[in-house]
C-alpha cells in the first residue's frame, strides 16, 4: 500500500502474471507496522518511508516519461502529414492528461523545472490540438526535444 504519507509491505502471492512480473519494478518498502511493534528507531523509519516514497516517484515517472515518449512518435507523424482524426485527438487528449499527472508529481516533489517543462508542453500540446492543420513547424520540432528534456530531468533526479 502506498500513500503520501505511508509505504506499507507487498501482501502480493507469489502467483502472478509474467508479463506483470517481467514488466513491474519492485522494491523493497519499509514496514512501520514492524518497526514500531518491535520498538525501532522512529526517525529511521521515517527515513526509509522518504527513500521508498522518493522511489516510487521516480519510478511512476520514469513509466510516464516512456508513455509521453511513445505518444509524441505516434502524434507527430499524424501531425506533420495532416492525417488528423479522431484516433489524433485522441493521443493528444492522453498526452495531455499525462503530463498533468507528471506535473502534479513535479509539484508534490518541488521539481520547478519539471513543472516548467510540463507547462510548456501543455501549451504546445493545447496548440497543436486547437489548430491541428496546417502543422505548425515550431511544435514539430518541438515535441522531440520536449520528449528529450523529460528524459534529462528523470535523469537529474535519479
Amino acid at each position: 500500500m502506498v500513500t503520501s504519507e505511508y509505504v506499507g509491505p507487498t501482501w502480493r502471492s507469489e502467483l502472478r502474471n509474467e508479463e506483470d512480473a517481467n514488466t513491474t519494478e519492485e522494491f523493497d518498502v519499509p514496514n512501520p507496522m514492524r518497526v514500531l511493534g518491535f520498538g525501532g528507531n522512529r526517525e529511521e523509519m521515517w527515513r526509509d518511508i522518504h527513500a521508498a516514497s522518493k522511489q516510487l516517484n521516480t519510478r511512476k515517472l520514469r513509466a510516464d516519461i516512456r508513455l509521453v515518449d511513445a505518444l509524441v512518435r505516434e502524434i507527430l507523424p499524424d501531425y506533420e502529414n495532416g492525417a488528423i482524426g479522431e484516433e489524433f485527438f485522441a493521443r493528444v487528449g492522453k498526452l495531455l492528461s499525462t503530463m498533468a499527472g507528471i506535473e502534479r508529481r513535479a509539484h508534490r516533489i518541488g521539481d520547478q523545472s519539471l513543472i516548467d517543462l510540463c507547462e510548456l508542453s501543455e501549451n504546445i500540446l493545447t496548440d497543436i490540438k486547437e489548430r491541428p492543420s496546417p502543422p505548425n513547424l515550431r511544435n514539430v520540432g518541438a515535441l522531440p526535444k520536449l520528449v528529450t528534456g523529460f528524459k534529462f530531468a528523470l535523469a537529474a533526479m535519479s
